[in-house]
């Protein structure tokens, strides 16, 4: 019986650390401002801007960006404008707003219900939250609705985990 065990134990401990394991993240990677941890099977790559994640079946992906409080606007329109050429659809009647906490910082948050061609339903978003010095974090999302179900859990553990990092 001892020997089952451990031989369960055996092949299920590497299973457990591949969805525990999560990668800190920088944002931005040079003079970094924030701290991020996203699981490992989301594969994080810099951006010119920031850091982008997506999951493994690609139905969520999340972009982090730094920029100042004046710069907002225009990233904002340059990330609208990424979504169309992705063919994303943003249904405007749909927009929400809402403020929202995590455990160590204070959002802002604008979504929409959209359409990808390629993927269908899905909710776009924006959350911001002031990291000080005049500069302000910049979340984009794209999450197709069946993915917002399945990945639910991991992108408040995402957002939970964004911490600003002491100068």
């Amino acid at each position: 019986m001892k020997k089952r065990l451990a031989l369960a134990l055996c092949l299920t401990l590497p299973f457990l650390a591949v969805t525990l394991s999560a990668k800190v993240i920088k944002v931005p990677e040079e003079d970094s401002v924030v701290s991020v941890d996203a699981p490992d099977s989301w594969s994080p790559e810099n951006t010119d801007k920031g850091v982008v994640t997506e999951s493994a079946d690609k139905e969520a992906t999340v972009f982090f960006e730094v920029t100042s409080a004046k710069g907002t606007d225009a990233l904002l329109d340059e990330n609208i404008a990424w979504l169309k050429d992705q063919k994303v659809s943003i249904d405007q009647a749909s927009k929400s707003e809402k403020d929202f906490k995590t455990s160590s910082m204070s959002w802002s948050r604008i979504s929409w219900d959209g359409t990808s061609e390629e993927w269908g339903p899905a909710t776009i978003g924006f959350a911001f939250a002031d990291v000080g010095n005049r500069k302000v974090l910049v979340v984009t999302y794209w999450i197709t609705k069946k993915g917002w179900e399945k990945h639910d859990s991991e992108l408040s553990k995402i957002f939970d985990s964004v911490k600003k990092i002491k100068g």
